[in-house]
């Protein structure tokens, strides 16, 4: 059965889908014009977005700073931890060292350095303080550092 042009328009379904097509392409044209009248709106929207984007890089650019800051304040205290905790360490291996030369010789060192800087103690040279302190030898024959009352490097 042979349609023409004249049946193809004349139904009435194709009616309502012809009228449906100008609807919609109107309503397109109509949509891209007011795109195109927005263009101003665009730009004011980009720069509120770049501003937008600014205050919340500043805030975290300070909030990192800040954590830097007391990232650095923890890192010092615990060196000077670490530093105390060595010179600990380094007293009671001076300390094992004098009661070792009493057993062998019978008596207690004169200087904190006839324990110290013999080679049959410490193989690889005399301890020293991580922060710079010397050792001396005590009344009651222990080892004591000279930072014992500044930083509290004593046993």
């Amino acid at each position: 059965m042979k349609r023409g042009i004249g049946g193809f328009l004349g139904s009435f379904a194709n009616l309502r889908l012809i009228k449906q097509i100008i609807k919609t392409t109107t309503g397109i044209k109509t949509m891209l014009k007011l795109k195109n009248n927005q263009k101003g709106m665009n730009l004011i929207g980009l720069l509120l977005g770049v501003l937008i984007m600014g205050i919340i890089a500043y805030i975290m650019l300070s909030r990192f700073e800040g954590s830097e800051t007391q990232s650095q304040e923890e890192l010092s205290e615990t060196m000077a931890e670490v530093q105390k905790l060595a010179c600990k360490g380094n007293l009671s291996a001076i300390n094992i060292a004098i009661e070792q030369y009493h057993e062998v010789t019978g008596y207690y060192p004169v200087w904190i350095t006839d324990v110290t800087e013999d080679k049959a103690y410490f193989p690889s040279g005399p301890p020293k303080c991580p922060k710079g302190g010397t050792y001396s030898l005590s009344d009651s024959n222990r080892a004591e550092c000279s930072l014992a009352d500044s930083d509290g490097h004593r046993l």
